[in-house]
């Protein structure tokens, strides 16, 4: 399975579709904010972790062999918002949701970001993006796996029916439902998700079953079991960020955006490659963010970042920064702070 099987875009990708579904009036009330955010908006995400238990959670879920993660958590940015948006009453609150995902697009749900583009039609059914509250894509080489949990309170039973009605036949593998696409002329205004499968609780898995089943029934390592991102998780309370496996400069990369005076502020830890002098490589930090490009602007001014710090914990490099969100949301996604060069840094 390759990502083209695999309904895996960017929370903008859905975010515009969506909005261009909601008609002239809707995009003018909302240009000003597109405009804003649109270069960072191109994010392809980045993964909150709420806490480590959610976190946990996510990453027992996926298999040892994926080599970088998206997760973000959508309750979190919903109650840091005060964002109060139920099912079955989007109608009511359709521009104030449309402009929360343009400002932190990582509230619509990953792997699955058709759901909010078929916000509208799915909020009278039996699930829809407002009732993910977590969500989670791991990639390794072409292949990717997503685990997203729904509210407590959302009927399994129902789902599973919903996804039958519209073209996705349901099979059990290892003891679990699990529903493949099969007939496309039934599937109309619904996200096509490939196949669902129903893991642990309310968490779906949105990819090949093998895996993922093995993975929950301990049959096979998790992303936990391998620990390949332990010395780079936020040690505070995040609400989205970056795992991956980086370059010849760094063993891994954890980056996040966490709270800060009300607002959310940039968090980069990156773990050198192993027996490499972490205090040389927090110079080197120190001289890429500060280098000047042909302009005269260094790093920080370009991205217009404020309060860079960079320091050492333990074996890991710390970088923290404030930005405005749109900003802030780039400069993780692009890994700008983690390159191996000013001459990459400065592109």
């Amino acid at each position: 399975m390759n990502d083209a099987d695999l309904t895996v875009s960017s929370p903008l990708t859905g975010a515009l579709r969506w909005v261009r579904r909601r008609g002239r009036l809707l995009l003018v009330a909302l240009v000003a904010i597109v405009l804003l955010g649109a270069a960072a908006l191109r994010f392809d995400l980045v993964a909150r972790l709420g806490g480590p238990s959610d976190l946990e959670r996510a990453l027992r879920l996926l298999p040892a062999t994926v080599t970088s993660v998206v997760y973000a958590d959508s309750a979190a940015t919903a109650a840091r918002l005060d964002l109060e948006v139920e099912r079955g009453s989007y109608a009511d609150h359709e521009e104030e949701y449309a402009a929360a995902v343009a400002g932190a697009p990582w509230l619509a749900p990953l792997g699955a970001s058709d759901l909010v583009t078929w916000e509208d039609t799915m909020d009278g059914g039996a699930w829809s993006a407002l009732d993910v509250r977590w969500s989670a894509v791991g990639r390794t080489g072409a292949t990717s796996y997503a685990v997203l949990e729904l509210d407590g309170d959302v009927d399994l039973d129902a789902v599973g029916d919903e996804l039958v009605d519209h073209g996705y036949t349901e099979a059990e593998v290892a003891g679990r439902r699990s529903f493949e696409m099969t007939d496309y002329a039934a599937l109309g205004d619904y996200p096509f998700l490939t196949r669902v499968t129903f893991l642990d609780g309310h968490v779906l898995g949105i990819g090949e079953a093998g895996p993922l089943t093995e993975v929950a029934d301990g049959d096979a390592d998790s992303l936990a079991d391998a620990g390949r991102f332990d010395a780079v998780l936020p040690d505070e309370d995040a609400e989205a960020a970056v795992l991956r496996q980086d370059s010849d400069c760094a063993a891994a990369v954890g980056s996040a955006v966490v709270p800060a005076d009300g607002g959310v502020a940039g968090l980069v830890r990156l773990a050198p490659p192993r027996d490499a002098d972490v205090e040389r490589a927090a110079a080197d930090r120190r001289g890429l963010v500060a280098a000047q490009g042909q302009d005269g602007a260094d790093v920080a001014e370009r991205l217009d970042l404020a309060d860079v710090t960079v320091e050492v914990d333990d074996d890991v490099v710390v970088v923290r920064f404030r930005a405005a969100g749109s900003r802030l949301l780039e400069t993780l996604e692009d890994g700008t702070l983690a390159a191996c060069s000013v001459d990459q840094a400065l592109g």
